[in-house]
């Protein structure tokens, strides 16, 4: 069986996910930040490494084949600092915890929220000029920088904008070879994902 780690297993990406790895015969095991753990999940304070001695002793005995970092706390849920802690400090605390357990697959979810909101709807790839980024957005280039400067095998994953309060909707789940397309329902603006 393949032990993962998988970040943020309360939040709306992680949930799904974890499901869809242990329906596939992965042994996950996931984090949480202040909701009450299940079956199989730590909680930690992603922006406290002294927080991560539960997680490190469970593990310790495990190969990890991957970590998918997904856990971030978005603008408005708590104040920049904190957000800053979580998103960038976290994200330094995962890949130290990636290198200390020989992770050969470190999978970063970040979004296109790096390159600004005057972007959104846009066609956008490197060359993309970087306009109006939110508090958000800097932290999550922020955590991609520290995963590039890692040393890690790493793939970054900028997912559109996804917002899961009845504003947006996901017309297709992310499988192989099939595109998701995300649309706002009050405007004509778009995002999309086709994984290779």
């Amino acid at each position: 069986m393949k032990d993962s780690i998988l970040t943020g297993t309360s939040g709306a990406l992680g949930n799904y996910l974890r499901q869809y790895f242990i329906e596939r015969g992965f042994n996950v095991i996931g984090t949480v930040g202040k909701s009450m753990p299940r079956n199989g999940e730590i909680t930690i304070d992603l922006g406290e490494w002294d927080s991560f001695g539960k997680l490190r002793e469970f593990i310790k005995d495990k190969k990890i084949t991957s970590i998918i970092h997904t856990a971030a706390i978005l603008q408005g849920k708590s104040n920049r600092k904190r957000m800053f802690a979580a998103n960038v400090t976290g994200t330094g605390n995962i890949l130290k915890l990636a290198k200390e357990t020989g992770c050969r697959n470190f999978i970063q979810i970040s979004s296109v929220g790096v390159y600004g909101i005057r972007a959104l709807g846009k066609n956008r790839d490197e060359k993309t000029p970087v306009n109006g980024v939110e508090a958000y957005g800097i932290t999550k280039r922020k955590s991609e920088d520290l995963v590039r400067e890692s040393g890690i095998p790493y793939t970054i994953l900028r997912l559109p904008l996804i917002k899961y309060s009845g504003d947006f909707y996901i017309e297709k789940q992310i499988k192989k070879g099939k595109s998701v397309f995300i649309k706002n329902r009050n405007s004509n603006i778009v995002s999309t994902v086709s994984p290779e």
